[in-house]
């Protein structure tokens, strides 16, 4: 009777032990699930965050582009400009030849008349 008074006593603290492990195991299992869903949760914000990074990259990739073309073409309106600038002296030299060349024949002529 005594030993089974003791088995009792012994099965009862090993089942209180049990229950004692058995709520530690459920407490950290929470806990890491806990921890888990957290870091699942940074992940997203994180992988969010990169993406819309990752979007802003690619439009400013975009606009460098656009201001490049835009440099091109502002190069290409400038030589353009500089080319019909250069046409234009020209034909002033030559207007301005002409006349030169016009009021010398007229003086000519008048000196002559006279």
């Amino acid at each position: 009777m005594f030993f089974i008074e003791v088995s009792n006593v012994l099965q009862q603290g090993l089942l209180l032990k049990v229950s004692t492990l058995e709520t530690e195991s459920k407490e950290n299992t929470e806990r890491l699930q806990a921890e888990i869903s957290k870091k699942s949760d940074e992940i997203d914000t994180l992988q969010n965050e990169r993406m819309k990074l990752e979007q802003h990259a690619d439009s400013l990739d975009k606009e460098v582009i656009q201001l490049q073309n835009s440099l091109e073409e502002k190069d290409k309106c400038i030589l353009h400009s500089k080319e019909q600038e250069k046409k234009l002296e020209d034909q002033i030299a030559e207007v301005l030849e002409q006349t030169y060349s016009a009021n010398c024949l007229f003086l000519t002529c008048v000196l002559c008349i006279i």
